[in-house]
């Protein structure tokens, strides 16, 4: 079979040069599928033919490669058949150019809608999802979400799609001062998600029940998350009879985290805490979110848990800047998202919390070794230069002989060149991109005979699928983190134990992660008001991970700051730190 494929292989290389060798020999004129003028420069497409290569088509028209790949940033060396190619027209010969079919591009039609909160742009030639997501500062979810032509039809030249207008500021209602909030209709969101719950409460076996009104009495929470259950709903209009009804991932993902989340909270009655959950789906569309703050005001919310999304926790936080009601992002983990607002509590340990940990453990434990550090880009060289600055500032305070200074170097290969015989070698990695880490560890294991080795990163390392279990066992791997109940057992059995009782499933990580929230950060609950300063007074445990909060100076708001350093043993993550 394989010598088909390879005969298969050789074959469609002969072919396209074949090809090759015809169409010079009929002239270049029937080549050229159009021409088209872009930002007023004159471009010419070649349509690909079966077989066809970058490289190919810088032969055939004489244009340099890199040419080629300049002009077509979005495309790779092997392209799709039918695939429209971008050449320069001033580089080919005249006849070639005006033998194509000239395309016009169309006029954008003077009326375009633009939804509330957005702002429009043409896109230009050469620009892809990806350049347009970073530099308009947002994920490429969310563009795809706001724009779902881009799906359907692909990125064209002359386009248009839409943009959040950070300028733009929703109104507020403010609260009201009378006594006593009388019971009120539920939001349209909230009438959507309970049209689709009834749709997958055979699949989930467990029904959310919304609140008709609001309960005066109670602290009222809500949890704005991308729950899409209009996608869910779809999904289950589209089932057949003969089949299983399924619900979107991200769907089954947050309610996951719904369940444990009011498990908590109904942990907590027995201490008097009344609580009154509303919930909102934020589709991980920021027009939602803009109008979620006139719907908190009206419903007299005092926190709110969510969204997931760094960049919609962000706008929410602004738009609530100078209200009372707390925001607690159960995702985030960049400080960044804490900026400008008190009431602001992120729950996972940001980047910056590991590096006092790890430099403490490195000066105890490895003072003799020959220490290497290594980094990818510019974001993990800070971290990395952090981490050095406070490891020397260790061994300055501690030690009556200062620890040999470790050596810090760019990359893959520069590593490996600093590695010493005779003597332990620890390489250290803070670096969260996956085929960088990947081929690190590769490349290391290839010296484990050589030299003693280990290496130690960061814990988001224990979810990459291609860092192989044998570099893990090998290389005496170590991450710094705060790990969850999935590796390293479980810390609360009772939870576990009321959870499958009450849903007859195990508890995902999701779940195990309200719960946390609801019984770490709610516990404080008095009448209508909590008070997050007491997070920073002691050290908690939850099903996922431990938990102590450090309140912000000036504007920035709270954060967990727990880190522990783990060792990977027998498949087995074990703490071997303070």
């Amino acid at each position: 079979m394989n010598g088909n494929r390879i005969c298969s292989v050789i074959g469609m290389r002969y072919l396209s040069l074949l090809f090759l060798v015809f169409y010079v020999q009929v002239g270049w004129s029937q080549l050229l599928d159009s021409t088209s003028v872009e930002e007023g420069k004159k471009m010419c497409f070649h349509r690909m033919q079966q077989g066809q290569t970058l490289f190919a088509l810088s032969r055939l028209y004489k244009v340099g490669y890199s040419v080629i790949k300049t002009n077509n940033p979005d495309k790779g060396d092997e392209i799709a058949l039918g695939d429209l190619i971008r050449i320069p027209c001033d580089l080919l010969g005249e006849s070639v150019v005006d033998s194509a079919k000239i395309i016009v591009p169309q006029a954008q039609e003077d009326s375009i809608t633009v939804p509330e909160g957005y702002r429009a742009y043409v896109i230009k030639a050469g620009e892809t999802v990806y350049t347009l997501s970073r530099q308009n500062s947002c994920s490429i979810d969310s563009f795809m979400v706001m724009n779902p032509q881009v799906k359907k039809e692909g990125l064209k030249v002359g386009m248009t799609v839409f943009f959040e207008d950070t300028n733009y500021r929703a109104p507020i209602v403010k609260e009201s001062k009378t006594a006593g909030i009388k019971p009120q209709e539920q939001s349209n969101v909230s009438e959507i998600v309970n049209d689709s719950l009834r749709q997958i409460e055979t699949t989930l076996k467990t029904k959310i029940t919304l609140s008709k009104g609001v309960d005066s009495n109670a602290f009222r929470i809500a949890v704005a998350l991308p729950f899409l259950f209009d996608e869910t709903k779809k999904k289950m209009e589209e089932v057949e009879a003969d089949q299983e009804p399924e619900v979107h991932p991200q769907t089954k993902l947050f309610l996951d985290f719904y369940q444990g989340f009011s498990a908590g909270l109904d942990s907590l009655i027995p201490l008097g805490i009344k609580t009154q959950v509303f919930y909102y789906d934020t589709k991980g569309d920021s027009n939602v979110v803009k109008k979620l703050p006139q719907e908190f005001m009206k419903n007299g919310i005092h926190a709110v848990v969510g969204p997931a999304f760094d960049e919609h926790f962000m706008l929410l936080s602004s738009l609530l800047k100078g209200t009372k009601i707390k925001l607690v992002s159960p995702y985030g983990r960049d400080k960044a998202i804490l900026i400008n607002n008190p009431n602001a509590v992120k729950v996972l340990a940001a980047e910056e919390s590991r590096v006092p940990v790890l430099a403490k453990y490195l000066h105890r434990n490895f003072r003799d070794s020959n220490l290497v550090f290594t980094y990818h880009n510019e974001v993990d060289k800070r971290l990395v230069e952090t981490l050095l600055a406070e490891l020397l500032s260790i061994s300055l305070m501690e030690d009556s002989v200062i620890m040999s200074t470790p050596t810090l170097v760019k990359g893959i290969y520069e590593p490996l060149a600093k590695l010493k015989a005779g003597q332990p070698n620890l390489v250290v990695c803070l670096s969260r991109d996956e085929s960088f880490v990947t081929k690190l560890a590769g490349k290391l294991h290839s010296r484990k005979e050589d030299y003693k080795l280990r290496f130690i990163g960061v814990d988001e390392w224990k979810d990459y699928k291609n860092l192989e279990a044998l570099y893990w066992n090998d290389l005496k791997m170590m991450v710094v983190g705060n790990l969850d109940f999935r590796f390293l057992g479980v810390k609360q059995e009772g939870f576990f134990k009321d959870y499958y009782a009450r849903f007859y499933t195990e508890p995902s990580y999701q779940a195990a992660l309200g719960y946390d929230i609801a019984t770490n950060l709610f516990v404080g609950i008095m009448g209508h008001t909590i008070d997050f300063s007491g997070l920073a007074q002691t050290t908690s445990r939850g099903c996922l991970s431990d938990y102590h909060f450090t309140l912000g100076a000036g504007n920035f708001g709270a954060e967990n700051k727990v880190a522990n350093v783990y060792q990977f043993s027998n498949y087995t993550f074990k703490q071997v730190s303070p």
